[in-house]
């Protein structure tokens, strides 16, 4: 699995992988056992800087993925879509601004020049209209479309599952990003409300 031939193209991958699930289960450790440590850490700020390295990896290295609108992760039978994987290379550049946001030195130090509060700006206001078209678009409404990609019988169970998976999309989308943002952005959070934002964002 580690060191076989067809693992080792593959192996920048993997090792980050290992990596990120290790820095994972850290920051968890660090947010229950020491919270007033954790809210100061740049521990979650790594994490997403290793999965926006995972999502770009994935990308250049899994080149048979099939290029198709079906993002294809939610089948028995269909391979995961490339332009699924490069589209998740957007969602995490989001985690990698919400990282940044969420931790308060490097939140002065982004508002604290002018590049830094154009960047905030681009992220509160324009993500989806500067950034979003950069990146390709798999659509819910094609998910399964992909021939044969899902057992007949396993039908109905997919489509509820990914109805559901859409309904936590646009709650991650409005309420874990724009909404908590927004109140960052306006500095309105207290300290209990940032105790549950921080957990949010693991």
């Amino acid at each position: 699995f580690w060191t076989g031939r067809r693992s080792r193209k593959h192996i920048m991958h993997r090792y980050m992988g290992l990596l990120y699930l290790t820095q994972y289960g850290l920051a968890w450790v660090e947010f229950s056992r020491s919270y007033d440590s954790f809210k100061d850490s740049f521990l979650p700020a790594t994490i997403a800087l290793n999965g926006l390295v995972q999502a770009w990896s994935a990308f250049f290295t899994f080149k048979v993925l099939p290029e198709l609108n079906d993002a294809g992760y939610y089948a028995d039978k269909a391979v995961i879509s490339r332009s699924f994987v490069h589209e998740n290379a957007f969602f995490t550049l989001m985690t990698v601004f919400g990282s940044m946001y969420y931790n308060d030195s490097l939140r002065e130090a982004l508002r604290s020049n002018i590049p830094g509060r154009i960047l905030e700006y681009a992220f509160m206001f324009w993500p989806y209209i500067a950034m979003r078209p950069l990146f390709p678009i798999t659509r819910f409404k094609d998910a399964g479309s992909t021939h044969k990609g899902r057992s007949a019988q396993n039908q109905q169970f997919y489509e509820v599952g990914t109805y559901l998976v859409k309904i936590f999309f646009l709650y991650a989308k409005y309420f874990l990003g724009f909404y908590i943002n927004f109140l960052i952005f306006l500095d309105l959070p207290t300290r209990e409300d940032w105790t549950l934002i921080r957990g949010c964002l693991l």
